[in-house]
């Protein structure tokens, strides 16, 4: 019977060698899927990761562009309101200047039609003009 239990034995550790084998190869093999797995989820989280932080960077470039452009039309309502007063500021000038040198040209007795021809021509060329006498009585 020993050669039934060499047998036996040679049979027994042939069989559990082939079973050690399979072991390995099956805990290898569930072993890569697992980390195949779980890196494949690792590499979405981290895409994930990446594109709300890029887009929390762009709601807030956007929230700062918004904000900027809220400041520049109030800015350009603000130039556009100095710009009409200034205007109207300068048309006011412009017709108290034009009041003023109506006034004097009626107080001089400067009539326009009865300039001569070379006068009204060449504006610029016109005889020089005597100044009137000032309000406080200098000249």
């Amino acid at each position: 019977m020993s050669w039934l239990g060499v047998n036996l034995n040679d049979s027994l550790n042939s069989f559990k060698g082939q079973l050690s084998n399979f072991t390995k190869e099956v805990l290898t093999e569930g072993y890569e899927e697992v980390d195949e797995s779980s890196s494949e989820v690792l590499v979405p989280r981290d895409k994930i990761k990446e594109l709300e932080t890029q887009l929390q960077l762009q709601k807030y470039e956007l929230d700062e562009a918004a904000r900027l452009r809220v400041e520049l039309e109030e800015r350009l309502h603000a130039a556009d309101l100095h710009a009409a007063h200034q205007a109207q500021a300068l048309r006011q000038q412009l017709h108290a200047k034009e009041a003023e040198l109506s006034n004097l040209k009626t107080s001089w007795g400067w009539d326009e039609a009865n300039e001569d021809h070379n006068d009204a021509a060449h504006p610029r060329l016109s005889r020089p003009r005597p100044s009137p006498p000032s309000a406080d009585g200098n000249q």
